[in-house]
């Protein structure tokens, strides 16, 4: 028989690391969504799940950038619009949003050693 009391101590004890987690996410996903994108040099571009690596460049292309890398996902790239301002970019594309690849981590890319 299982002691229920281990079982419900054990999630009480998780309870205040889940809570810090979710609340530092949706603080990390406020600021990058509200700091001004306008004269950045290279913007984080999010597509919606599903977008293949081809199609994320074919619509960054197309908006007029220039892919500098790939995220952590095949839907997400990190890119370069000269002279161009957030809303111009995200209605010539079909991508979820736009944010600072430098407060997202860099997008979770690895560094290359040389």
């Amino acid at each position: 028989m299982v002691d229920q009391t281990t079982k419900t101590s054990f999630w009480i004890q998780i309870l205040p690391a889940g809570f810090l987690t979710v609340a530092t996410t949706i603080g990390l996903l406020a600021m990058m969504l509200v700091s001004d994108l306008d004269g950045r040099d290279e913007l984080g571009v999010f597509f919606p799940p599903g977008t293949s690596l081809t199609e994320a460049y074919q619509q960054v292309v197309q908006a007029g950038g220039t892919v500098v890398r790939t995220g952590a996902w095949e839907n997400v790239l990190v890119a370069r619009f000269d002279g161009r301002s957030g809303d111009q970019i995200t209605t010539s594309m079909d991508s979820w949003f736009l944010f600072d690849p430098v407060l997202a981590g860099a997008c979770g890319v690895l560094p290359t050693l040389s």
